[in-house]
């Protein structure tokens, strides 16, 4: 299976743990994680422990921008 696939933009690949930070200014918004079913991610290593449980799978795959490398989704 290919780990990853590519657009002119964007860039679906697995999630890491580098990828951390970037999940947490997203998750620690209270307008976006209640809205998408979970509780506001108090930490980078919260976040970090939920890529490593939930993220870290065959069917999960961070959407990345490619001008900057940053995870914007999931």
């Amino acid at each position: 299976m290919n780990d990853m696939m590519q657009t002119d933009r964007l860039l679906l690949r697995r999630w890491t743990e580098q990828d951390a930070e970037a999940l947490y200014k997203y998750a620690s918004d209270p307008d976006v994680g209640p809205r998408a079913g979970w509780p506001v991610h108090k930490s980078a290593e919260e976040s970090r422990e939920i890529i490593r449980r939930y993220f870290s799978n065959d069917c999960t795959w961070a959407i990345v921008l490619q001008s900057t490398d940053e995870p914007i989704g999931t």
